[in-house]
């Protein structure tokens, strides 16, 4: 043993597992992040559109599903402007509210809601593209929602993997030494000390 070399400590349990339900509940706290996006993004294509920046009024929706429907209603029907952002800012708040709730129940380690995330931002972008391809919207606008969308999933994804890790974790250090445990109650006979 050479002097002054000193042995790696391996990270502890307890280390191991805090830092991984840190970073679980700051990647899977992003949904709550999507659903404020969301709100703002209308109010900020709001102002653009009122100040005459903007010919279009842009639905600067991190949910492809609410530009999608928009456009096709603004470019498709005669629906008067007003009207329009009604129906805009009431989509939002359900989809705010919404979003709010399941990163709320994510960040809680509650499985369902977690997939139930993944699963609706992965369709979400189908509708980012659709609101491109199929209801008028912009090259700012795709860029805008693609690049939330692309912020927002990676971070689901790490989510995902984190919570996996948080569970590997678990097993790796308290199953064996729950194993442990139950190997010292055994009787010097080989029978279990509670039978």
């Amino acid at each position: 043993m050479s002097i002054g070399k000193r042995e790696k400590r391996k990270p502890s349990y307890v280390t191991l597992h805090n830092n991984a339900v840190v970073r679980f509940q700051k990647s899977s706290r992003i949904f709550i992040w999507a659903g404020v996006v969301n709100f703002v993004g209308l109010i900020i294509g709001n102002i653009q559109y009122a100040t005459g920046n903007l010919s279009d009024p842009p639905f600067y929706f991190c949910f492809g599903i609410a530009n999608f429907g928009l456009n096709l209603l603004y470019f498709k029907t005669e629906l008067p402007i007003v009207w329009l952002y009604v129906i805009a800012y009431a989509i939002a708040f359900l989809l705010t509210g919404g979003a709010v709730i399941l990163g709320v129940f994510s960040s809680q380690a509650k499985k369902k809601f977690l997939y139930t995330c993944v699963i609706a931002y992965f369709v979400d972008w189908i509708f980012v593209l659709l609101a491109f391809f199929l209801a008028g919207e912009s090259w700012m606008g795709l860029l805008f929602n693609g690049g939330i969308h692309a912020i927002i999933t990676f971070f689901l994804v790490v989510a995902i993997y984190e919570y996996h890790n948080v569970l590997n974790i678990e097993k790796r250090f308290i199953k064996p030494k729950a194993e442990n445990n139950e190997g010292s109650e055994e009787k010097e006979d080989g029978t279990h000390g509670d039978d």
